[in-house]
């Protein structure tokens, strides 16, 4: 029978190893993956040098000083352990500024692979200690993302022999299943009926945080279209990353699927730099084999590295082992928090929470079915009240959805979350009351038009509308890419002594 079957199966096995039966080898590929995580640093930090001072400089609406001396009262000495950032030493603002520029830099000499080592360590490091302080303004998934992938891409720069540098890759595989099969799970797992009966995508693009002018049209799709689009959406959060486990032929497969669907969120969107930085894991799917002969240049960082010594290996063996060691004890918290694993592990999970070793992940696990936009307003008599206007929220609804990712301008972004809520469970919005009741210039700056620019306004509040995309027939109309369907106090009128 087995003889038989021989030539067939000899065809099966060529046909999923594509090119070649050897051993993946990846050199080139690693090194690929370097430089373009230093590219989404780049991003990463240069977003938050122009807004930080706003956030969370001294003037902001969420003072880290205020935060680090906190933590140095409650927590005391194990303030470096439970909040680890540099910036614990100093918070100032041009402290904050130098953090980032120097992050930035680093990512850039990573793009050009200079000092790998160093520069790999300084950009994680730099953004974990913002992370630390960053409070509301840096809670996104991928700001996580970005830390687990970046420890885990130093690490690789400490295993330069091919036997570990497929460890690296391990562990990056295993981040991209628990990021992809996550984010399916949570959608299933919620029992929110839009996903399950497959109408999701009738709410998602102008429902998103920020939606783009693609996001306009792709709500005109019919609805049958849209339900078969979340279908395959489906397939490829649940089914294809156990691809990343087959040969060459599967992982081709899972590769183009994910990054299909990376580039599908990117064009009806603006997801910061998320699915760029998921872009970028998704090429430890391939191998050196199946890069095209252009990247080679852009793929010379470990043939720049001399052979390792034998202390050198044993280094590398020990990052090994703890990098698998790290990963197991993360898989298992994640998929099965139950199981004794979890409980026996849990300990050390908690000591390594704060360095975003572990994070969860999961997007839009309940789809949201409308949209209520936060429009904050200003008054020097209680009566005539005067609109801020943010750069990037759909607030003029003659104005179109713009294209921002993937820069992430994080107080547009945080005032759609504190729109799903009440102002008491974002107390957040009240420190920004209170510095544009003092017409703070740092946070006016993230403001694209600030309708008391000489003087502070006496009294402000919050608005909130409920937004919804025109159709064909509405926007030929009334040239409308937005109507308001109700309007609503969100949080009452303040002055500075309330």
């Amino acid at each position: 029978m087995i003889a038989k079957n021989r030539p067939l199966m000899s065809k099966l096995t060529r046909w999923s190893f594509v090119k070649s039966l050897s051993i993946p080898i990846y050199t080139n590929v690693s090194g690929l993956v370097l430089r373009a995580l230093g590219a989404v640093y780049i991003v990463a930090f240069s977003s938050l040098l122009f807004q930080y001072k706003g956030l969370f400089g001294q003037k902001g609406i969420l003072p880290a000083q205020l935060t680090i001396t906190q933590a140095h009262n409650v927590l005391g000495a194990w303030a470096p352990l439970k909040l680890p950032s540099i910036f614990l030493i100093n918070a100032s603002d041009t402290s904050l500024g130098i953090g980032l520029a120097l992050g930035a830099i680093s990512g850039l000499a990573m793009v050009f692979n200079r000092l790998p080592k160093l520069t790999t360590f300084i950009t994680w490091f730099m953004y974990l200690s913002i992370h630390t302080i960053g409070q509301d303004f840096l809670s996104f998934q991928w700001d996580t993302l970005l830390l687990e992938m970046g420890l885990i891409c130093w690490i690789m720069t400490w295993v330069p022999t091919q036997k570990h540098r497929h460890v690296g890759i391990f562990l990056l595989k295993i981040l991209l299943f628990r990021l992809m099969f996550s984010s399916g799970l949570v959608k299933i797992l919620s029992g929110d009926l839009t996903w399950r009966n497959l109408t999701a995508l009738d709410y998602h693009f102008y429902t998103q945080p920020l939606p783009n002018l693609i996001s306009w049209y792709a709500h005109q799709i019919p609805s049958q279209l849209l339900r078969i689009a979340c279908f395959v959406m489906f397939i490829i959060e649940l089914i294809i990353p156990f691809f990343i486990w087959g040969p060459r032929r599967f992982r081709l497969i899972a590769f183009w699927a994910m990054s299909g669907l990376q580039i599908i969120l990117i064009l009806t969107g603006n997801f910061a730099f998320f699915n760029w930085l998921t872009l970028v894991l998704t090429l430890c799917l391939i191998d050196d084999i199946m890069l095209p002969k252009w990247t080679l240049r852009f793929t010379q960082y470990t043939q720049k590295v001399s052979l390792p010594s034998i202390n050198q290996n044993k280094v590398s063996s020990w990052w090994c082992r703890i990098g698998i060691f790290l990963a197991v004890m993360v898989a298992s918290q994640q998929f099965a928090p139950n199981a004794i694993i979890s409980k026996s592990t849990r300990p050390v999970r908690n000591i390594l929470l704060p360095f975003r070793v572990a994070n969860p992940y999961g997007l839009f696990a309940m789809m949201t079915t409308h949209r209520p936009e936060l429009i904050i307003e200003g008054s020097d008599d209680g009566t005539n009240w005067y609109a801020y206007s943010l750069p990037w929220k759909p607030q003029n609804p003659k104005t179109p959805p713009k294209r921002v990712a993937p820069y992430h301008p994080r107080l547009d972004w945080q005032l759609w979350f504190a729109g799903l809520g009440t102002y008491r469970n974002n107390p957040w919005t009240v420190n920004l009351m209170i510095q544009l009741l003092r017409n703070s210039k740092d946070v006016t700056a993230l403001f694209s038009f600030n309708p008391f620019p000489l003087s502070p306004p006496k009294y402000v509040r919050i608005m909130k509308s409920n937004y919804e995309f025109t159709t064909f027939e509405e926007r030929e109309r009334s040239n409308f890419w937005w109507k308001i369907l109700s309007r609503e106090i969100y949080l009452p009128a303040l002055t500075l002594k309330q």
